[in-house]
């Protein structure tokens, strides 16, 4: 072989060696490179609601409007005095009188006023949450006396969120560090000062929920609930 093919051979060599070495290169090599580390931490709370909304709407009617509203005053009445029964604050609206009218052959309404219909609407806010079932229920038995009734749904709220967020976030933070401090040492490396933090939105769910919103989620119709937060916290590595 000339000289001129040695070196190229010793040339292609040393490539391929350098090749080599740069492939199997540890990992740890390569993260040894990296000045920071980001994680998600995680944090969740199993919560009771502190307050019950339980709402009506009574409907009266009659072919005339002082008859509609005389039988709205009686039903009023037979709902208060079961509304009553719980300690709990109570909302009237204002009540609505409104003419129905004669329809014709067709279906379309005339002019001609064949009736009129009246409506209150009672909202309750309950503190004792495990009577809204209760009150819910005795509210329907009223269809069976005669009155026009439609409750709603319960709607089960939280008032106190604010001091459970700042503890969950503090716990989501922690969780953070935690993640954070495994997997800088899995590289030989540990953990330098925060960079930056951001907080996500929070998730207020039914405990067996897996629903996600990047707006946020409010459950109403579960007594008790899971509140989640997370956090992205960036880290100096060192």
């Amino acid at each position: 072989m000339s000289n001129m093919g040695r070196l190229a051979a010793v040339i292609l060599g040393l490539a391929l060696v350098a090749s080599a070495l740069v492939v199997s290169r540890p990992l740890r090599e390569l993260a040894a490179a990296r000045t920071s580390l980001t994680v998600k931490g995680f944090a969740e709370r199993q919560i009771d609601s502190d307050l019950a909304v339980v709402t009506v709407l009574l409907t009266a009617r009659g072919k005339a409007a002082r008859d509609a509203k005389s039988r709205l005053q009686d039903g009023e009445k037979r709902v208060c005095e079961v509304l009553s029964s719980v300690q709990s604050e109570i909302e009237e609206s204002p009540a609505q009188l409104n003419p129905q009218f004669k329809l014709d052959a067709r279906g379309n309404p005339t002019a001609e006023v064949d009736s009129y219909q009246a409506n209150r609407f009672f909202k309750v806010h309950l503190r004792e949450v495990a009577k809204a079932d209760d009150l819910n229920r005795a509210l329907e038995n009223l269809l069976g006396e005669g009155w026009e009734l439609n409750p709603g749904a319960i709607e089960y709220l939280c008032t106190n969120l604010a001091g459970l967020k700042a503890d969950l976030l503090e716990d989501a933070m922690k969780d953070a560090r935690l993640r954070a401090d495994k997997m800088a040492g899995h590289g030989g490396r540990k953990l330098g000062r925060i960079l930056s933090a951001q907080q996500g939105v929070f998730q207020l769910t039914d405990p067996y929920s897996t629903e996600v919103s990047t707006l946020g989620i409010v459950d109403t119709g579960s007594r008790k609930k899971s509140l989640k937060a997370t956090v992205t916290v960036q880290y100096q590595l060192q």
